[in-house]
C-alpha cells in the first residue's frame, strides 16, 4: 500500500554521511549546493545539489538540525563564493596539518611504548633466567621482544611520514606571479628622517 503525500507536509530528508567521520546525518533535499557541517566531528563538508553541481556556495548559517546549510536570505557583503570556498578549503587544509601532526604524535608515543615493552620484557626475561633458570615464561617473553621492537620500529617509519606530511605546502603554485610593482623601497620614509 503506498502512503500519498499530504498537502503542506514537509518531503523527507535524504540520509548523507560525512566524508571525514562516516556519520549518518539527514539533510533535505535542495536544487543548490548546502555546506554542511557534521554533528558529530564538527567538519565542513560541501553536499551537491540534486543535478550534482556544487559551486557556488553562498554565506551559511545555523540550522536546528546540527548543520550548517545555505541561507539564501543572508544580505551580500560583496564577498563572493570563490572566497568562501577557499575559505573553506584553508581550513580543510589547516585541519589536515593538525591531523598530521596529531597522528604523529601518536605514533611517537606507540613506538616508545613499544619499545619500552620490548625492553621491559627482556628485563623480565633475564630475571626469570636468572633465578629459576631457562623456563617456558623466559621463552614467551624473549618471544614477544622481535614483534614489539618491530612494531616500534614501524610506529617510527610511520612518524617520520607524518612529519612530513605536515610540513610539506599543502597549495598550489599561484596560477599569476605575484605583482610587486606598487610595493615602495622605503626610500620615502628615509628622506622624511633626514630632515
Amino acid at each position: 500500500m503506498m502512503s500519498e503525500d499530504l498537502p503542506g507536509e514537509q518531503p523527507p530528508a535524504n540520509q548523507v554521511f560525512c566524508p571525514h567521520c562516516g556519520a549518518a546525518q539527514d539533510a533535505a533535499p535542495c536544487d543548490r549546493p548546502q555546506l554542511l557541517q557534521c554533528a558529530v566531528c564538527a567538519q565542513c563538508f560541501i553536499l551537491p545539489a540534486a543535478d550534482g553541481s556544487t559551486p557556488p556556495v553562498a554565506r551559511t548559517g545555523a540550522s536546528n538540525d546540527g548543520f550548517v546549510v545555505i541561507d539564501d536570505s543572508a544580505p551580500d557583503d560583496g564577498t563572493s563564493d570563490e572566497d568562501e570556498l577557499d575559505g573553506l578549503r584553508i581550513r580543510q587544509l589547516a585541519q589536515a596539518r593538525r591531523a598530521a601532526y596529531r597522528s604523529r604524535s601518536y605514533c611517537f608515543i606507540g613506538s616508545a611504548v613499544s619499545a619500552a615493552a620490548a625492553g621491559q620484557l627482556i628485563y623480565k626475561a633475564v630475571m626469570n633466567v636468572h633465578l629459576s633458570g631457562w623456563t617456558a615464561a623466559p621463552i614467551l617473553y624473549l618471544a614477544v621482544v622481535p614483534p614489539a621492537l618491530f612494531l616500534a620500529w614501524r610506529l617510527l617509519c610511520r612518524a617520520r611520514r607524518f612529519g612530513r606530511e605536515a610540513r610539506q605546502s599543502l597549495l598550489g603554485e599561484p596560477a599569476t606571479p605575484p605583482d610587486f610593482s606598487s610595493l615602495s623601497d622605503g626610500s620615502h620614509i628615509w628622506k622624511r628622517l633626514e630632515k
